[in-house]
């Protein structure tokens, strides 16, 4: 039959030949004595064959801290939150946490490009025998800064006799192709050739003040009325490890 501790409601199953009335029994989880009811019915014996003759051990109901409870937990976070706040902004304990979640800082692009020259820049057509007339600008930059800088990029444009730009076409400098090359590549081995990016970070990263770096831009089919062409550097970016300093 079932047993309920009348102190904390713990149910045992309790064998029939000990469920004499007026037996007393100890709780073997409050260790409360108490005596077995008289009179018991059968209809309030319940006999569950696949219970444990070990007591089932109730979790005891939680209790209520009440209205001052949430009033000392709600005061310590505002305090925690507050000393926080004050260490956040009137200490350097978290200027590490700050220079991470930081944004990037915004720098003038032409505060970046100011110092790099081009040096050595010319354009010429050459007759490539797979795509007919190609138009290629080439040159050096040069680093004019007093700290090194990586991946310049420059910008090639031709124009007409009156000055308006016909096609413009954006480059990293680092790589360059012999004539023959220029020659008898098809347009996307010649793409690929000067995308390298083994020549663009050896020639293009970390370049010491004063250094060069060749750059080469081919345009395919170029306009029939091009009469002119120009060249601008339009970004330089500052080695990581230089810009923390």
């Amino acid at each position: 039959m079932i047993v309920t501790c009348p102190n904390c409601s713990t149910k045992f199953n309790l064998p029939e030949t000990q469920a004499a009335p007026g037996a007393k029994l100890r709780c073997s989880v409050c260790k409360h004595v108490f005596q077995l009811s008289e009179g018991v019915k059968p209809a309030e014996i319940r006999m569950e064959p696949d219970l444990s003759l070990s007591p089932s051990i109730a979790m005891p109901p939680k209790k209520k801290g009440g209205i001052w409870g949430w009033v000392a937990t709600l005061l310590i976070l505002c305090a925690v939150a507050g000393g926080t706040w004050w260490a956040w902004t009137y200490t350097p304990l978290f200027d590490a946490v700050k220079e991470m979640i930081a944004p990037p800082k915004k720098q003038d692009p032409v505060e970046l490009v100011k110092n790099i020259a081009l040096r050595g820049v010319r354009q010429y057509n050459i007759s490539n025998e797979k795509l007919g007339n190609i138009s290629v600008v080439e040159g050096k930059v040069v680093n004019g800064f007093n700290q090194p800088r990586e991946l310049i990029r420059i910008e090639a444009s031709l124009y007409d006799s009156a000055g308006n730009a016909l096609v413009s076409k954006q480059q990293l400098a680092g790589t360059s192709l012999s004539l023959f090359q220029l020659q008898v590549l098809g347009e996307q081995d010649i793409e690929q050739a000067l995308a390298n990016k083994i020549d663009i970070m050896a020639t293009n990263t970390n370049v010491l003040p004063g250094g060069e770096v060749p750059f080469m831009v081919v345009f395919y089919s170029p306009p029939d009325n091009a009469a002119e062409f120009g060249v601008k550097v339009i970004d330089a970016r500052i080695p990581p490890e230089k810009e923390k300093k």
